[in-house]
């Protein structure tokens, strides 16, 4: 009769943690669809959509100056260029006004119409191809492995994370995170011009 008794309080137990779980699982879900539609995620979303368009316009000025020798940057160029990535370097919040800036800045006065001509073929490419493997993701998006799953809902915890950090005026600087491809190019880039520059 005892052990019967202790097998009670153990099935009772794992209800219990698993009523718990599923009730976390529920108010965080509830908490996810709030944010999703909260104006100032909304606008939070929108605003880090420009630094991480920035962060894309610089890996593709990185692609240039290593694939394409003839539209390397010239010392006095890079000089201006390091200066911006400098900015960048030191600034712990990112905004949308000052990526946006600073984005202008290097496209109307650092690079020649050659290099431009580059870039923006190079963009509209990237653009299609994330447009197309979207819509791929989106329809084979059921057939991932736990494991897929698993590592796309951590990556997707980090961005909310981020995402919260940025609409409640916290840091938010992608560009800096050198544990992710855009933190790893521009870090490439700001080598690229320091040497260039002779600084």
């Amino acid at each position: 009769m005892r052990g019967v008794h202790v097998r009670t309080i153990v099935k009772k137990a794992v209800l219990i943690a698993a009523v718990v779980g599923f009730s976390f699982a529920g108010v965080a879900g509830t908490v996810a669809q709030q944010h999703a539609s909260d104006p100032a995620m909304q606008k939070a979303r929108e605003e880090t959509q420009v630094v991480l368009d920035f962060a894309r316009f610089l890996g593709i000025v990185l692609r240039m100056v290593e694939q394409e020798p003839t539209l390397g940057l010239s010392a006095a160029q890079a000089g201006q260029l390091l200066d911006v990535l400098s900015d960048v370097r030191t600034t712990s919040r990112l905004t949308a006004t000052t990526a946006r800036r600073m984005m202008a800045y290097i496209e109307d006065e650092i690079l020649t119409a050659q290099q431009l001509m580059f870039t923006d073929r190079v963009w509209m490419q990237s653009s299609g191809e994330r447009s197309s493997a979207g819509a791929a993701g989106s329809q084979n998006r059921g057939a991932n492995s736990t494991g897929e799953q698993s590592g796309a809902g951590s990556e997707a915890s980090a961005n909310a994370g981020a995402l919260s950090s940025y609409a409640g005026g916290g840091p938010y600087n992608p560009l800096i995170e050198t544990s992710r491809r855009q933190g790893q190019d521009f870090e490439a880039l700001y080598e690229y011009a320091l040497a260039r520059a002779g600084r």
